[in-house]
């Protein structure tokens, strides 16, 4: 195919564009902070005080999995950078420049089966349904390391087809010290540098050993293995001098016993939201009758695998929707993109002097069935409109399948739970005349089902549930940041993340991802109430031990004298109205409404601050 016109290739970029806006459009729609998040703020900001790379000063546990990005937090916090926009600001450019690495990859791979003009257009297509793909909208926020991790594995990767060894393992040794994760892909890609260049015909063994060929097989993989060793190496030897621990405390506090059956459910969840039950497969037929050229998604399925088959049956799924899948989800796009080209198009992969070269397919007496053909060097649309509408017609069912279910509230105006992200099992699901696309309401009721199994064990909740968890909290907490507690001050929680940024005092966390002692607590309760990193408990009487003594509801805007007025002021007091009663304190210029932890606590607390009203709930 003759190559695009130069002026079509200079405003290539104006294509571009309304992707872009779209994108951004989904991202402020999904924008949120996940509590999780504060932890690694809270980590960053005892590092940027000289406090060091802890939780709690002088408690050298590593309660989070992004070394990186909270250095990369502490260092913008430490010149003036408030975490929020630093850590969604690096989360929004690295998504863009996700997209374009994976499009400049997509070119990489496909170029020599499409053509060029042809993998640009796949390339724009991943872009498409990436920027319009609800779980890549919404980890392009959360606080979280997910998508700079991401646009790691896929700077790898670019340099793995690009065959550039040591650029590729730079960055895996930079996603080592993003995310755990990045240890398992390090070794995976390393094996792939070799099984690239692996011939396994008989008349290589018989030289196996000859010095050629070593380089040839071994050299890349060791160019590769060089830097990514040594930052992987020095991360780990750093972890186990500093902590003590070659693992992270997170791994003992939420890997229990294997949970495959959870795990099944959480894969397949994720199928039904975005109906890759029915894509994958059909795009994997579709591509292996035309003979494409399969290679580079047989290396990313081996690259790729491991860790989500690992996530599913070790651990069971992820506590956040699809955040496990985020680094494996642009390929799979554009697997999707490359097998939409392809049907669309006609294109047919044929032998020709030991070369793979695109051509499209044409019929025996010279018709044309696809949307474009080559003529004399110009394209016209081919005058075959029953199967161009028959070709279109089928790629519009697929795409529905993929969007129906992230944008179902708008499809079907139904009501879905706003607390959740969860629809509610009594709505219908598919209303109008959508129920008369075949599976289309299958899907859905599957997917409802599924998810609503994973919720009750906190598996994959949505963003939704994050986003009003977070608002709550904030509100609850944020007015607190300013003020200097008692030192002798500790409180202790399940979710600890924004309580711990906003409430500088000793913060022991109950589920046991920044304590050690928790954390290697048998799991409690049963198996049939098992949850997602929520089932270690404290010992008895290990909070006593610790000397937790308050709890931090609210602030006041004054000292209130019954608990009508501190409710007025702090709606959240609402839910401590049957725990035997607070304190209205008033510490410095700030007012606060505040709990005992235990009825022993009530002598500290009226010590620690002198200017105090007893709150009953009578």
């Amino acid at each position: 195919m003759p190559a695009l016109p130069a002026f079509l290739r200079r405003l290539e970029i104006l294509w571009a564009l309304p992707l872009l806006a779209l994108h951004a459009f989904l991202i402020h729609h999904y924008f949120f902070f996940t509590d999780d998040a504060y932890i690694s703020f809270r980590y960053a900001r005892n590092l940027m005080l000289g406090r060091g790379l802890v939780w709690n000063a002088g408690e050298f546990v590593e309660g989070y999995t992004n070394f990186l990005w909270t250095i990369l937090l502490a260092g913008g916090m430490k010149v003036g950078f408030d975490p929020h926009l630093l850590s969604g600001t690096l989360s929004i450019l690295c998504s863009y420049l996700t997209l374009y690495v994976v499009y400049r990859t997509s070119r990489v791979i496909l170029e020599t089966g499409l053509g060029r003009n042809l993998a640009r257009l796949a390339g724009w297509f991943t872009v498409f349904f990436l920027s319009l793909n609800r779980s890549y909208n919404v980890w392009a926020s959360g606080g979280l390391e997910t998508r700079f991790f991401t646009l790691l594995i896929a700077l790898s990767l670019y340099y793995f087809f690009r065959r550039r060894p040591f650029f590729a393992g730079l960055s895996m040794g930079l996603a080592t010290l993003t995310r755990p994760d990045g240890l398992l892909f390090t070794v995976l890609l390393g094996a792939l540098f070799v099984l690239r260049e692996w011939d396994v015909r008989r008349e290589y063994w018989r030289r196996f050993f000859r010095r050629q060929y070593l380089e040839r097989v071994f050299g890349p993989a060791l160019r590769y293995a060089l830097p990514a060793t040594m930052i992987t190496g020095s991360f780990l030897v750093f972890r186990y001098y500093y902590y003590g621990q070659w693992l992270p405390n997170t791994y003992y506090a939420k890997v229990d016993a294997s949970w495959p059956d959870m795990g099944l459910r959480f894969f397949m969840a994720f199928s039904y939201e975005f109906g890759y039950w029915l894509l994958v497969p059909a795009a994997l037929a579709y591509l292996l009758y035309k003979k494409q050229a399969l290679k580079p998604y047989l290396a990313l399925a081996l690259f790729f695998l491991p860790q989500i088959v690992y996530y599913c049956y070790r651990v069971g799924g992820d506590h956040f929707e699809w955040r496990i899948f985020d680094a494996f989800l642009p390929w799979l796009t554009l697997f999707l993109a490359h097998a939409l080209v392809v049907f669309l198009f006609e294109i047919k992969i044929r032998a020709r002097r030991g070369e793979q070269i695109a051509s499209i397919t044409r019929q025996a007496d010279r018709e044309a069935d696809y949307l474009f053909e080559e003529e004399a060097g110009k394209f016209r649309i081919a005058l075959k409109p029953g199967r161009i509408l028959l070709r279109v017609g089928i790629s519009i069912y697929f795409f529905i399948l993929y969007t129906f279910i992230p944008f179902w509230p708008v499809y079907s105006q139904a009501v879905m739970l706003e607390k959740t992200g969860v629809p509610d099992g009594n709505t219908r699901s598919v209303v109008g005349l959508w129920h008369l696309l075949p599976l289309l309401e299958r899907q859905f009721d599957l997917w409802r089902s599924t998810l609503g199994v994973l919720t009750i064990h906190l598996i994959a909740i949505r963003q939704e549930l994050h986003k009003n968890f977070w608002e709550e909290r904030r509100e609850q907490f944020q007015n607190m940041g300013h003020i200097r507690f008692p030192t002798d001050a500790v409180t202790e929680d399940g979710g600890i993340g924004i309580l711990g940024y906003y409430v500088d005092v000793v913060v022991v966390d109950r589920l046991g991802l920044t304590d050690p002692v928790v954390a290697r607590m048998p799991r409690a309760g049963l198996e049939e109430r098992r949850m997602m990193a929520h089932n270690r408990m404290p010992p008895e009487g290990y909070m006593e031990r610790r000397g937790v003594n308050f709890y931090p509801v609210c602030t006041l805007y004054g000292l209130r004298e019954n608990i009508k007025e501190v409710e007025a002021d702090c709606p959240q007091a609402r839910r401590f109205s049957g725990s035997g009663g607070g304190y209205a304190v008033k510490y410095g210029a700030d007012y606060l409404f505040i709990l005992p932890f235990r009825d022993g606590s009530r002598t500290w607390i009226e010590a620690a601050f002198p200017e105090h009203r007893q709150i009953t709930s009578d």
